[in-house]
């Protein structure tokens, strides 16, 4: 596409009505061609800033409607903009204006196209890990690769139908991806279809889709164990040589840093040497850092098993570009943890259950109370924790040495 310059604000008409309002209009500037858009409100001058283009800090309901009002409007030009850019067509004030008015027909903007500017415009909002980032641009993917097998290339917009959402979440759960050799489960399909229904959600926000196709559709849940490793199969894992494959021994200490922090993996691959931070009365080593997931920040005390798995990486932290442990892909690091599993002769597991196996066998299992092992795993309700409360086979047989020991105490059993 050729070059062109571009620019859009609200701005008020000059004129000033007798109850001394004025109108707003859109104003886009294509090309150095002026086109103004009628917009139907009416502002008091005297609290418009004409630098932001809004309501000065809004009182009333009007006031915080129109601002809200403004926004989808900014964004909904924005798409229109980016949909001409992304067609490869001419993008002018005119044809941004006709397409925002209704005198061009917008079917023309399809689903993949704006879940392209959907991705375009939350990675500029900077609001979202680059995790959650790459997890649209792979949905948008399985999405192009799901139409192609219904002929459906360039599905427009307002096309979409709920048979449309319940084909594709059969696509997710019956088809293999290669890397996992198997398809979706059913909880990594909703998450899918979950980000797709937050990006439908914009469309029908900026009035480019009528009707919310997700409204009567209905995602099923199926409730999953929280899978941690058992006390026996972490020392088999912590002790077996991995044959000295260099790559399988690093992807084991990645994987027990977690163990012995509860950091999940993308916020243990993000540290670096500011997060770690020394308590002046205590002398310890703390790991200060925000979750990328939840946005709370934590400060964990840094255990001796975690603290000897970074000293084992220091001397490559430069080549790491400053972070703490070595850089791979949570997928790759995923793939190389069913190989090492089958190597030990445990059951399969992912980075995920490192997590678990915190929270459990280290903390659970060593009577740590469940108020503490919220608190250590960063959550913000104690009810996010209670799914690792499941008595373990450790701790029933503590409890019944226990017992056993002050039954024979009391003279009620032989020696």
């Amino acid at each position: 596409m050729a070059y062109y310059s571009y620019s859009q604000k609200f701005v008020l008409d000059e004129r000033t009505f007798k109850n001394g309002l004025n109108p707003v209009y859109a104003r886009l500037i294509c090309n150095r061609k002026k086109t103004e858009i009628a917009l139907h409100e009416l502002v008091d001058p005297t609290r418009w800033s004409h630098e932001t283009g809004r309501i000065i800090k809004p009182k009333s309901s009007y006031e915080q409607y129109l601002n809200q009002k403004l926004n989808r409007i900014e964004n909904q030009l924005n798409t229109l903009r980016l949909q001409l850019e992304n067609n490869d067509e001419a993008v002018s004030g005119k044809r941004i204006k006709d397409l925002f008015t209704g005198r061009e027909d917008r079917s023309k903007v399809s689903l993949l196209d704006f879940f392209a500017t959907y991705i375009q415009e939350i990675t500029a909002k900077k609001e979202h890990s680059p995790g959650v980032l790459r997890h649209y641009k792979q949905i948008r993917e399985k999405l192009e690769r799901f139409l192609k097998t219904i002929g459906k290339e360039q599905l427009p917009l307002e096309q979409l139908s709920l048979k449309h959402i319940a084909d594709f979440e059969t696509y997710l759960m019956t088809t293999i991806v290669p890397i996992l050799k198997k398809p979706l489960s059913r909880n990594t399909t909703n998450n899918y279809l979950k980000k797709l229904k937050a990006v439908v959600g914009n469309a029908v926000r900026r009035e480019l889709l009528k009707n919310n196709p997700f409204s009567q559709f209905k995602m099923h849940s199926v409730q999953t164990n929280r899978q941690a490793l058992t006390d026996t199969a972490l020392s088999a894992l912590e002790k077996h040589n991995l044959n000295g494959h260099p790559t399988l021994l690093k992807v084991r200490s990645i994987f027990l840093f977690s163990v012995y922090s509860g950091l999940r993996f993308s916020d243990a691959m993000a540290l670096r040497e500011n997060n770690l931070v020394t308590d002046r009365e205590s002398g310890r080593v703390f790991i200060h850092t925000v979750q990328q997931k939840t946005k709370i920040a934590v400060k964990l005390p840094l255990l001796a098993p975690a603290k000897k798995i970074l000293d084992e990486f220091a001397a490559q932290r430069d080549a790491n570009g400053g972070y703490l442990l070595p850089r791979i892909s949570n997928q790759r690091c995923n793939s190389h943890l069913r190989e090492i599993a089958g190597i030990v002769g445990i059951k399969n597991f992912s980075h995920h259950v490192a997590r678990h196996t915190f929270a459990t066998v280290v903390l659970l299992d060593n009577d740590i109370d469940l108020k503490t092992v919220s608190d250590l795993l960063g959550h913000d309700s104690i009810k996010s924790s209670e799914g690792y409360s499941k008595t373990t086979k450790r701790k029933l047989l503590k409890v019944a040495e226990h017992v056993d020991a002050e039954y024979l105490k009391q003279g009620n059993g032989k020696v």
